[in-house]
């Protein structure tokens, strides 16, 4: 008797294991055998594609594998239901009924048999095996019914799954659940009027700091203190393995450097602001990098960074050099000279983009990050607090 539909079988419900000990459990070993499928089951299953068991499933369902049940409309030889009042053995070949119920049998043959003999009848059924119940349509359904649940769940809103995961709750546990709701709420609400009040200190500390930061920086401008913010950025834990030999005579023109927590209403993040002064570099006098936060999540997410455009001076770019490109079989065709980016703690304001999937930002954390990408989050988001400190 055929366990699945063809189609069942080559479905996802229905693995290459299942086949594979259904076909050994019903045919024969010289058919199992040609189609190798004798041995082990994980050997066997090492070897053999789920299409070729499939393949090996509708021969055996048709009556090719030796001991297979018979094809759907074959006659079946079954004893029929002692009678009481009957004395001798009657053989009863039935057509099959129409339309799925059950018929009368369209002839009976009778064998006489002797009065002291009893046997018990047997009738022919003619029968269609598509009527008997299969245990793997069970299987198949109820596979099929978990997919559409599964599909119908990720097609709801937040709001209509909770509503389904409740109404299926029982009525005890749904209450319980409920009042988790109202604690999470007014939880939420009190973490609100901490970030709020949050964000008030740190403008009111923000206005304080103000007066004295800029004091320090007529202090230390001009004459005061030499090589002030270059000494700062070296002894910087992380900073200082970003800062290339090239980079200290930029550096050397730095006079201040600060940090606004805010951008306007509704754009959470920050900016960095590097005041440099006249310098053979660039025409640039301040160099601003921007922090975008994500204004969805709950905590600070950066969603978004980017600098300034430069303003080199003719040739005096320090994130990148000249290299000459030699042209391969063509010694007579003087170098190209082409422009090679370089390490440099300027890339620090020229970040990458951030990527939107998950698994291609993880891909990139774990590949070889580029100066401009480690500074941005080594020190970018920490500097919103401590920005201003000397170190």
């Amino acid at each position: 008797m055929a366990k699945w539909t063809v189609a069942e079988a080559k479905s996802d419900a229905v693995s290459k294991r299942m086949l594979l000990e259904h076909l050994q459990s019903n045919a024969e070993n010289a058919w199992l055998d040609q189609r190798k499928l004798v041995g082990q089951p994980t050997a066997v299953l090492k070897r053999v594609t789920k299409d070729a068991l499939v393949q090996a499933y509708e021969e055996l369902s048709s009556g090719s594998g030796g001991e297979a049940a018979a094809p759907s409309g074959s006659f079946k030889f079954a004893a029929s239901p002692p009678s009481g009042g009957a004395s001798g053995g009657t053989f009863k070949f039935e057509a099959p009924p129409s339309g799925g119920s059950a018929g009368s049998p369209a002839f009976a043959f009778s064998a006489p048999q002797e009065a002291s003999a009893r046997a018990d009848p047997f009738a022919f059924n003619f029968s269609s095996a598509a009527g008997t119940p299969i245990a793997g349509d069970a299987v198949a359904l109820e596979a099929s019914d978990a997919l559409q649940k599964d599909k119908a769940q990720r097609d709801l809103s937040a709001a209509q799954r909770r509503d389904a995961t409740l109404a299926g709750l029982p009525a005890a546990v749904r209450g319980r659940v409920e009042a988790l709701e109202k604690l999470q709420e007014e939880s939420d609400a009190v973490q609100r009027d901490f970030d709020a009040k949050l964000a008030a200190l740190r403008m009111e500390c923000e206005q304080k700091k103000a007066p004295l930061f800029k004091s320090r920086a007529e202090a230390v401008g001009g004459d005061g203190v030499p090589d002030f913010w270059l000494t700062c950025l070296r002894n910087h834990m992380m900073l200082s393995e970003e800062i290339q030999k090239a980079d200290e005579p930029v550096l050397k023109h730095l006079q201040d450097i600060k940090c606004s927590s805010t951008l306007g209403p509704g754009k959470p993040g920050f900016q960095l602001a590097f005041l440099f002064g006249p310098n053979p570099h660039f025409e640039n006098e301040t160099l601003t990098k921007t922090y975008l936060l994500d204004p969805i999540e709950e905590d600070e997410v950066l969603k978004r960074a980017f600098g300034p455009a430069f303003n080199w001076k003719e040739g005096m770019d320090v994130p990148v050099r000249m290299v000459e490109n030699r042209q391969k079989k063509k010694a007579k065709v003087p170098p190209i000279k082409v422009e090679e980016p370089t390490d440099s703690f300027l890339n620090f304001f020229d970040p990458p983009e951030i990527p939107e999937d998950a698994e291609e930002m993880e891909r990139r954390r774990r590949s070889s990050c580029t100066s401009s990408s480690k500074t941005t989050t080594t020190w970018g988001a920490p500097s919103r607090t401590r920005s201003s400190r000397a170190r």
